[in-house]
């Protein structure tokens, strides 16, 4: 009988029945509890959904290396799914490349460091760039009494760069994603977006935007780009998140085929 099989049949089991039932349900288990969610938000090219429809990128192929051995599927989802499914607590599930956040541990477990980005860009309309290029550094920038700022919601920027938007207040735009906030940069509803320089051109592709329309800035005082890691619910075996641990310093810089 597959492992899925009714449970109403315990009603009508004899008392041999019941028991031969029972030790097939707990053979059964161990399947279900090392099965893994892993989700991942669309975040080119570390990990985003490819024109076929498979899971792909860098880090992705990275977490699945280190997970080769145990049984895991992987899903697409929004920031804010894949963050109040680890919430929830239902299944065991794993999000690929969350920053570690002081609320997020409240109710999450983390791996190892899985990647580093280099540091973010701030990327402004190609219009104001003069006047954005006066401004010596961020600190500056963010000082600027009347900046409108496009933030994600949900996302953490990294704990510093998070604290130096925190006093902007509500001039922090916040959007449901990085090309919503590009498309406002454009119509002038912000006046600066922060963006991973790796995922500038898959955005400005997705939102249908022009190179020539925009202007990527960088400024010596950016906080460097945070650990990010797999942010797992709590039902996930400790066992396998060390196991998987453990695994990651071995396929990091194995080269690619």
């Amino acid at each position: 009988m597959p492992c899925h099989g009714p449970f109403n049949m315990m009603r009508t089991l004899s008392p041999l029945g019941i028991g031969l039932l029972s030790a097939m349900l707990q053979a059964c288990a161990p399947a279900f509890a090392d099965h893994l969610l892993l989700t991942y938000i669309e975040k080119p090219p570390l990990y985003y959904t490819d024109s076929t429809g498979k899971p792909a990128g860098i880090v992705l192929e990275r977490v699945q290396a280190a997970l080769t051995g145990h049984t895991f599927s992987f899903q697409s989802r929004s920031p804010r799914r894949a963050i109040e499914e680890i919430r929830a607590n239902q299944v065991p599930t794993c999000s690929i490349g969350w920053f570690k956040t002081p609320e997020r541990e409240s109710f999450a477990v983390f791996s190892a460091p899985i990647t580093q980005n280099a540091p973010m860009l701030v990327v402004v309309r190609a219009t104001k760039h003069d006047s954005f290029r006066n401004h010596p550094s961020l600190s500056a920038l963010l000082a600027a009494p009347k900046l409108r700022v496009g933030v994600v919601a949900g996302f953490s920027y990294g704990k510093k760069l998070d604290d130096l938007l925190l006093p902007l207040g509500d001039r922090l735009d916040v959007a449901p994603s990085v090309s919503t906030n590009l498309r406002k940069l454009v119509a002038w509803r912000v006046d600066a977006v922060f963006i991973n320089a790796e995922e500038l051109d898959y955005y400005l592709k997705e939102a249908q935007i022009r190179v020539e329309d925009i202007v990527p800035l960088s400024f010596p005082d950016m906080p460097p780009e945070e650990y990010r890691y797999l942010m797992c619910s709590r039902k996930t075996p400790p066992g396998l998140i060390q196991q998987f641990n453990n695994a990651l310093p071995l396929v990091k810089d194995k080269p690619r085929s």
